[in-house]
């Protein structure tokens, strides 16, 4: 064979063929591993509860056990409805005790109680004791009485006027027993936390109950009084003592003998009143005595001397009186118990008995007299005298009476009369 020649160049490419046959699928490949486990999704709504099944078939039922061994035997109750029961005999029966509960009230030797617990003996005395005993101090039985308004459940504050507690005494009167005595404490002031102002009434009465003796919680005392007491004891009505002894301590007036003979009085008509003065203390050169009614912390408005007349200016000021001065025939007087100068304090008299020796009267001291308010033109600013002024333009007002002139003082009733002439 010969050379083989160079190769000539590629011919032109031919259009593709049809695509052949699909072959056969292979084999599945081994599972790779396992991914790594994904978050857990939301729970879901609850679906609704489905239906109830229907009952089932009732079983069989079981044998019956054998019976027990038979108890021994109980106690005898013998009681009657209403009473509490209560162990009788040797203790193997019940019967009824003293004790009575109709479901609303509670009686002890009664079966008709009107109140919650009646305490009824049919004869003798009715008795309770409350005894304490205790190691240490205060060994006390007690009462202890609360109140309050609302309920039981739901309390609620009490009001001024309200009733603590009662104490009640009452008689039978042939039909029926009659409260004609009583202890009470009552609410005397506005209620606030902690603060229950409580008073104490004593009453006494034969056809009704009224008030005898009152204990206030701010410890004034009343006896006879009505209303509120504004004193430490205040008594409407008569004093009377057996051993001729009254004293009022301080700037006060003293009676009886318990010192050294103050004043010494002889009662009549069964009533201790002063009818004989005798002596009169040396302090009295010094002090006031008085009883009545006072106003303390005035303002005086010039110079003024303990037992002088004086009336309360329109700038609330005291001054010395003097009947030249037709506003005195309204103003309000008083008798000075203390000396003062401008702008001082000082206490004043409004109506009472008054002693000392420094009581301002121009004139003679009459026993029964009447005195009023002197002119500056006859006497002193602050005088009182027995004679009634006379001149036009000066003023007649009653102020008092004189009662004695004893050595070393005067002892006057002084009481204002609100009715003048102005002359």
């Amino acid at each position: 064979q010969g050379i083989t020649g160079s190769q000539g160049t590629q011919g032109i490419t031919g259009s593709q063929g049809t695509q052949g046959i699909t072959g056969s699928q292979g084999a599945i490949g081994t599972q790779g591993t396992t991914g790594a486990t994904g978050s857990q999704g939301t729970t879901g709504s609850q679906g609704t509860t489905g239906t109830t099944g229907a009952t089932g078939i009732q079983g069989i039922q079981g044998i019956q056990g054998i019976q027990g061994i038979q108890g021994s035997t109980g106690i005898a109750p013998a009681g009657t409805v209403n009473y509490v029961a209560k162990f009788t005999g040797t203790g193997i029966t019940i019967g009824n005790s003293l004790i009575y509960d109709n479901g609303t009230y509670v009686g002890i030797g009664t079966t008709s109680p009107q109140t919650n617990l009646q305490v009824d003996v049919s004869t003798g005395n009715g008795q309770i004791d409350v005894l304490g005993h205790t190691s240490t101090a205060f060994p006390e039985g007690r009462i202890f009485m609360k109140a309050s308004r609302g309920s039981a459940t739901s309390p609620s504050v009490l009001s001024n006027g309200d009733r603590v507690g009662f104490f009640g005494y009452g008689g039978y009167d042939g039909a029926a027993y009659q409260l004609r005595a009583s202890v009470e404490a009552i609410v005397d002031n506005a209620v606030s936390s902690s603060n229950v102002p409580t008073s104490l009434h004593l009453k006494t009465g034969t056809t009704t109950r009224t008030t005898r003796l009152v204990i206030q919680s701010d410890g004034n005392v009343g006896i006879g009084t009505t209303g509120t007491v504004k004193a430490t004891l205040e008594v409407n009505g008569t004093i009377k003592t057996t051993n001729n002894n009254l004293k009022f301590t301080g700037k006060s007036l003293y009676a009886g003998n318990a010192d050294a003979s103050t004043i010494a009085y002889t009662p009549s008509d069964g009533i201790s009143s002063i009818t004989d003065v005798t002596s009169i203390t040396s302090d009295w050169a010094s002090t006031a005595k008085y009883n009545g009614q006072t106003l303390e912390r005035c303002t005086a408005g010039e110079t003024i001397t303990k037992g002088q007349l004086v009336h309360l200016s329109t700038r609330g000021e005291w001054l010395l009186t003097d009947a030249d001065q037709p506003n005195l025939s309204t103003s309000l007087l008083g008798i000075a118990l203390d000396d003062a100068t401008y702008g001082s304090l000082l206490a004043v008299l409004l109506d009472g008995i008054i002693i000392t020796s420094y009581h301002r009267q121009n004139g003679s001291a009459s026993p029964g007299k009447p005195l009023y308010i002197q002119t500056s033109g006859a006497g002193n600013a602050g005088d009182v005298t027995e004679v009634a002024p006379t001149t036009a333009g000066e003023v007649v007002r009653l102020i008092g009476h004189n009662i004695s002139e004893p050595a070393g003082g005067v002892i006057i009733r002084f009481q204002p009369d609100n009715t003048w002439l102005e002359l």
